[in-house]
């Protein structure tokens, strides 16, 4: 399973970048091209029922069939090698090109954050343009110039978290109380303010993230509703700008450490 997962993610990572044109660094790409020329000679288990039709034509021929059959077993034996060795071989290739890439996370990231710059100045010029609390499906009640508005940014938008969920393998976070699945993808193309004025902007900042918006008390848990990611970040002060690994861990601290609440607001809690 652990191959199985590694494969796709090379797959995952090389179909993005063959879609927004990234040309992927030159000893990986390299590496690629091998792994590929390798998965396309595996070989079909021989058929014995050939060999054996083959050699049945020499009954009779006692000295025939001897030479047939040496043959046979020297086509079958290096057939069988080929096979032993291909698929674990392909495995081991695989593990060493994922550790290739997974080393070379800043470099690819970098590479992905200019081919991305379209949709990230899409969004920086279009979504804070749609009314604070936009929802999608108000969409058609726009006026025709915000609603141009809205699909440009909605195109940016789907293209920049296609391209984190690609990226995925160079992002080991997981969801907490602050941050949903949601929110860890959008923290890779949206940049928090440099400042929060308190705790409650930085919870409404982690819910824009993920594209919600709460009705009633600012740290309520009910009433949840559903807005436009984009435009919501635009509306808290966000910024666009595609981020790394290592940026992506220092959005998520600014934002954790502006989201904890004072202790004397606490009392009688």
């Amino acid at each position: 399973m652990f191959i199985a997962n590694q494969s796709n993610d090379i797959r995952t990572l090389t179909t993005a970048a063959d879609g927004l044109g990234v040309t992927l660094p030159g000893s990986i790409t390299t590496m690629l091209d091998h792994l590929r020329e390798m998965q396309a000679d595996q070989q079909p288990r021989p058929d014995l029922n050939g060999y054996t039709t083959d050699l049945a034509t020499h009954l009779g021929d006692r000295a025939a069939m001897v030479k047939a059959r040496k043959v046979a077993a020297l086509d079958l034996a290096a057939a069988d090698a080929h096979q032993r060795i291909t698929g674990p071989l392909i495995d081991r290739c695989a593990k060493v090109v994922h550790q290739r890439v997974r080393e070379a996370r800043d470099e690819i990231t970098a590479l992905f954050a200019t081919a991305l710059a379209p949709q990230l100045d899409i969004l920086n010029t279009e979504a804070g343009r749609l009314p604070a609390g936009f929802k999608p499906e108000h969409a058609a009640d726009l006026d025709p110039a915000l609603f141009e508005a809205w699909s440009r940014a909605r195109d940016a938008h789907a293209v920049l978290r296609s391209a984190r969920q690609s990226l995925a393998m160079f992002y080991r976070v997981s969801p907490d109380n602050l941050f949903t699945i949601e929110a860890l993808l959008a923290l890779a193309y949206a940049a928090p303010p440099k400042t929060f004025t308190d705790y409650t902007y930085a919870y409404r900042f982690a819910r824009a993230l993920a594209g919600i918006r709460h009705a009633g008390s600012d740290l309520g848990v009910l009433n949840t509703d559903g807005v436009f990611a984009p435009t919501a970040l635009a509306h808290l002060g966000a910024t666009f700008e595609w981020a790394g690994p290592t940026e992506v861990a220092r959005r998520m601290q600014t934002i954790t450490a502006a989201a904890v609440q004072p202790k004397t607001e606490r009392v009688g809690v």
